[in-house]
C-alpha cells in the first residue's frame, strides 16, 4: 500500500528502487532510500559543490524541505547508498513536478525514477565551458578583455640547462665530445640558466614599446675628446688615446702585464683630473695597494670597488659618476640571476652586455681585462670581440722583457696597430726605439740570419729572423716555428727545394723572430727562404744587407706596399743595402739590388751552386773516421 512521506509529501513505495530498465547506460542497478528528499548522505562528488555540473542542469533547492535537511538536487539523479560508486547523472524529465495539491512544484526539480515504458539516455555533451573548470579564469562581465572567454594556463618558468661551447657557444642538451660548429674536441661545458625577462615579456601577444627614429643628420658629432694616459705606446695602440664611452677589451697570459698596465693608466687618469674606480676582483684591496706602492702610484686617486657583483659595482660606478671604469678581470665578477660559474661562456656573455649597455649610457670609458687560453684567445666562447669596440692583445716572448701589445680591432683607430713595451722594475715601460730593440741582438757573422722591415699598424719595424739546420735521425724531420705560422714556413721550405735548387728534407729546420713578435707580413718571405739557405750551407749572409720580397710559388719575388716607408726605416738604422723587387723606386741613402727571382736572389748572395753542409745522420754515419 502507498505511503506518503512527511518531508515532501510525495507518495513513495515501501520496496527499494528496481534500477534502470534494461538496456541504459549503467551495467549494475543503483538502489536509493525510499524518499529521495530525505537527510541521507549523498556522494561525495554530488556534495561537494553543483558547479561541477553542466550550467544546464542546475537549479535551485526546494525550500519546501525542512530546516535541517539537505536540498534535493535538481540534476535528476539520485543520491547512492554509502559504498556504492555513482554512475554518470541521468538525463532530466521533461515532466513537470507536482506538488500534494496536484498543481505545478515552483521549482524545477524532476523525478527521480524514470517514467515507465520509456529508455532512459545519456544527457547530450556541451560545447560551452564549464563555470569552474581547472586552470580557467573565472568569468568577467566586460567583454572588452582580451583574453575574456578564453582559457588562461600560467606558464611556470623553468632553468634552461644544457651544454654550451666554450669556443663558438653552440648550445645543446645533450653532451657530445664534438662541437659540430666548430669542429673542436672537449669544449662543452654544462650550464643552467635562470629565465629572464619580465611577465609581459613572456606572454604571448604582448605588443612591444615602439622604438623612436633619429635621422643621421640630427646626431651629434664626435666633439669629445680623448682621454691620454700618458703612456706612448698605450695611446698610439688606441688611436690617440680613450674615447669616452667606449669599451675596450685587453688580453693576455696570465702574469704577462694586464693588470700592470691598467693600474698605470687609471694611476695617470686619475691624476689628470678624471674620477677613475677600478673593479679588483682577482685581488684585494691591500693586494692592490702594495702593487700601486711597487709602481710608484700609490698616491693616485683612484677608487676601489671590492665587490664582485658585477650590478653593485656598476650602480656604485654610475652614482660616483666616474669618467673611467677598469674591471680586472671580467672572468672575476658575477652576474646575479644566473646559476652558471663565474667566467663561465653564460657569464661571459651576460656580464658583456651590461658591461656595454653601462658605457653606451652613461658615456663611462671602460676597460676589461681578459685571461686567455692556450689558441690565444679570451677564456670563453669569443662573445666579447663582436660587443666591444677594441680588442687588444698582449704578445711576448717566453722569457723575455718585451711586451707587444697588438691592437686586434679598432673602431676608433688603425688596426693591427702595435705597441712595444718593456718590463722593469717599475711596471712597463714604452720603447721609444722599437726597430733598435728588435735588431739588438744581432750577429753579422752567424749564419742563417736575414734582416728585413715590416709594416705593423701604421708604422714599419726592423726584425731579424733566425734559422737553424740540422742533421735529422728521424724518418720525418721536424720543423719548428716560433712567430712564423708553421703552414707558411712548409711552403717556403717547398719552394726554396724547388725553385732554388737547395732541399731540406733530411734536415731538422727551426725558424724564429727575434723579440717574439708574430710574422704576418709576406714582404718577410725572401728573408726567411735566404736565412734557411744560409742555415743549410752554413754561410753567412752579407752583412749590413736588407731583403724585401714576397715570394710566389713561382719563384717570383713580388713588390711590396709602402716599400719607400721601409727602406727609409732600414736607412734609419744604418744599414748600407737591400735586396728588393725590380721595380723598387731608390731611396737616399740605401743602395739597392733588384732581383726577379729566388734563383737570382741566392746567387746574387753567393749561396748559389754550394754543397750542403748539413747532411743527414744517416750519411754521417758513413762517412770514414
Amino acid at each position: 500500500m502507498p505511503r506518503t512521506c512527511s518531508a515532501s509529501g510525495r507518495a513513495t513505495s515501501t520496496s527499494p528502487c528496481p534500477g534502470p530498465p534494461s538496456g541504459s547506460l549503467s551495467s549494475r542497478p543503483t538502489f536509493s532510500r525510499s524518499c529521495p528528499s530525505a537527510s541521507a548522505p549523498l556522494h561525495p562528488q554530488s556534495a561537494s559543490c553543483s558547479s561541477a555540473r553542466p550550467p544546464t542542469q542546475r537549479s535551485t533547492a526546494s525550500t519546501s524541505g525542512p530546516p535541517g535537511g539537505l536540498a534535493s538536487s535538481s540534476s535528476g539523479s539520485t543520491p547512492s547508498a554509502p559504498g556504492t560508486r555513482s554512475s554518470r547523472p541521468a538525463r532530466p524529465s521533461t515532466a513537470p513536478a507536482t506538488s500534494p495539491a496536484g498543481s505545478p512544484s515552483s521549482t524545477a526539480s524532476t523525478s527521480p525514477l524514470p517514467s515507465a515504458g520509456t529508455t532512459r539516455r545519456p544527457p547530450a555533451l556541451s560545447t560551452s565551458r564549464p563555470a569552474c573548470a581547472p586552470n580557467s579564469a573565472p568569468a568577467t562581465s566586460s567583454s572588452s578583455h582580451p583574453d575574456a572567454g578564453r582559457p588562461y594556463t600560467r606558464r611556470v618558468p623553468r632553468t634552461e640547462r644544457g651544454y654550451r661551447c666554450s669556443s663558438c657557444g653552440w648550445t645543446t642538451v645533450a653532451y657530445v665530445g664534438r662541437c659540430p660548429r666548430c669542429q673542436a674536441w672537449n669544449t662543452l661545458e654544462p650550464f643552467a640558466e635562470a629565465p629572464r625577462g619580465t611577465a609581459a615579456s613572456r606572454r604571448p601577444g604582448a605588443a612591444a614599446p615602439a622604438a623612436s627614429l633619429v635621422r643621421l643628420g640630427a646626431v651629434e658629432g664626435d666633439t669629445a675628446e680623448r682621454y691620454t694616459t700618458a703612456i706612448p705606446e698605450f695611446d698610439r695602440v688606441l688611436g690617440g688615446g680613450i674615447v669616452p664611452g667606449s669599451l675596450i677589451l685587453v688580453g693576455g697570459d696570465p702574469g704577462i702585464g694586464k693588470s700592470t698596465l691598467m693600474l698605470q693608466a687609471a694611476a695617470s687618469l686619475a691624476r689628470s683630473g678624471l674620477r677613475v674606480a677600478c673593479l679588483c676582483g682577482e685581488e684585494s684591496p691591500r693586494q692592490v695597494r702594495m702593487r700601486a706602492e711597487r709602481l710608484g702610484v700609490a698616491d693616485a686617486p683612484v677608487d676601489l670597488i671590492a665587490d664582485p657583483s658585477l650590478d653593485a659595482a656598476l650602480a656604485a660606478a654610475e652614482s660616483a659618476g666616474v669618467d673611467v671604469l677598469v674591471v680586472d678581470s671580467i672572468q672575476s665578477v658575477t652576474v646575479e640571476g644566473l646559476e652558471s660559474r663565474a667566467g663561465g661562456p653564460a657569464q661571459l656573455a651576460e656580464a658583456g652586455a651590461r658591461l656595454l649597455a653601462f658605457a653606451k649610457g652613461t658615456g663611462t670609458a671602460t676597460l676589461v681585462t681578459g685571461h686567455v687560453t692556450k689558441g690565444g684567445e679570451v677564456a670563453g666562447p669569443k662573445l666579447l670581440e663582436h660587443l666591444v669596440d677594441v680588442v687588444l692583445y698582449f704578445e711576448s716572448a717566453e722569457g723575455g722583457v718585451l711586451r707587444l701589445l697588438r691592437a686586434v680591432k679598432n673602431r676608433f683607430g688603425a688596426t693591427d696597430e702595435l705597441g712595444l713595451f718593456e718590463m722593469t722594475g717599475t711596471g712597463l715601460q714604452s720603447v721609444d726605439n722599437p726597430s733598435a730593440a728588435f735588431l739588438a741582438p744581432h750577429s753579422p757573422g752567424a749564419s742563417g740570419c736575414a734582416i728585413t722591415a715590416v709594416i705593423e699598424g701604421s708604422r714599419p719595424l726592423a726584425v731579424e729572423v733566425q734559422a737553424l739546420a740540422v742533421p735529422s735521425s728521424l724518418a720525418a724531420p721536424r720543423r719548428i716555428a716560433a712567430g712564423i705560422e708553421p703552414a707558411r714556413l712548409h711552403l717556403l721550405l717547398a719552394v726554396l727545394a724547388r725553385r732554388g735548387g737547395i732541399p731540406s728534407g733530411a734536415l731538422d729546420i727551426v725558424a724564429s723572430v727575434s723579440g717574439g713578435l708574430r710574422l704576418r707580413d709576406t714582404a718577410a718571405d725572401l728573408a726567411i727562404c735566404l736565412a734557411l739557405a744560409s742555415a743549410i750551407h752554413d754561410r753567412p749572409l752579407p752583412a749590413g744587407i736588407a731583403f724585401l720580397g714576397e715570394l710566389a710559388l713561382s719563384g717570383a719575388i713580388r713588390p711590396v706596399h709602402q716599400a719607400n716607408r721601409r727602406l727609409a726605416e732600414l736607412a734609419r738604422l744604418g744599414l748600407r743595402g737591400a735586396l728588393v723587387p725590380a721595380g723598387t723606386p731608390a731611396v737616399e741613402g740605401l743602395q739597392l739590388t733588384r732581383v726577379a727571382s729566388l734563383a737570382d736572389a741566392i746567387e746574387r748572395v753567393g749561396l748559389s751552386g754550394l754543397p750542403v753542409r748539413a747532411v743527414s745522420h744517416h750519411d754521417a754515419l758513413q762517412q770514414p773516421q
